[in-house]
């Protein structure tokens, strides 16, 4: 039997071993690809790549992510980023993007941003409830609206927040307020806002004052 008949007879057995070098070669290939570094980049590209956006879809963005990280080590970061409270993940990611010497991470911006609507949110609820402000409708009208915005300056955590004030500040009629601060309540999830209703009750009586004998 000559040459070409000996390889002839041969290939159906070396069809299998040349398939079983490819997937090794693959194999091998992902195995030296998989790295921490190389997973926090997929964390920190995790929205573009995936389609999936941190404010709207996060649990689906997490879903994707721990699907596509190959290391324990990527895994682990993950999840304790994850675990992290809101505030402290962009903080946290921006280190971590740093010592693996990546040159950008969208994914801290997105962090940041949905931290700050956290915040907002969370000032415009103790905004709107009448706890907060004690002895308000003792307070000639006027003087609610500027109660207001001062507590949101001072006391607001977003910039979002102090921006509201100097909305309210700019336009300081009752009517005016009441608004911004329905507005405010809605794109935070909440279905009322007392102090809306509070800053239009009727002002105080006046005092009488006795007249002199």
């Amino acid at each position: 039997m000559g040459a070409g008949g000996r390889l002839l007879s041969l290939a159906p057995w070396l069809a299998p071993a040349v398939g079983l070098v490819g997937v090794g070669a693959c194999i091998a290939w992902e195995l030296a690809a998989a790295t921490p570094a190389a997973d926090l980049d997929a964390i920190c590209y995790a929205e573009a790549r995936s389609g999936f956006a941190l404010d709207q879809e996060m649990g689906r963005l997490s879903a994707w992510v721990l699907a596509h990280i190959r290391t324990p080590e990527g895994a682990a970061a993950f999840r304790a980023l994850r675990d992290e409270p809101l505030g402290e993940r962009a903080t946290d990611l921006a280190m971590r993007a740093h010592a693996a010497s990546l040159r950008a991470c969208p994914l801290v911006a997105s962090y940041d941003t949905l931290a700050a609507e956290s915040r907002y949110r969370a000032d415009v609820q103790q905004a709107c409830s009448r706890f907060t402000f004690p002895g308000m409708t003792d307070l000639p009208p006027s003087e609610r609206v500027q109660r207001l915005a001062e507590w949101l300056d001072a006391r607001g955590s977003s910039p979002r927040s102090r921006a509201l004030a100097v909305a309210i500040r700019e336009e300081p009629r009752i009517d005016d307020a009441q608004q911004w601060m329905r507005n405010a309540s809605r794109e935070a999830g909440s279905f009322s806002c007392d102090i809306a209703a509070t800053l239009g009750a009727p002002p105080p009586p006046l005092a009488c004052t006795p007249r002199a004998q």
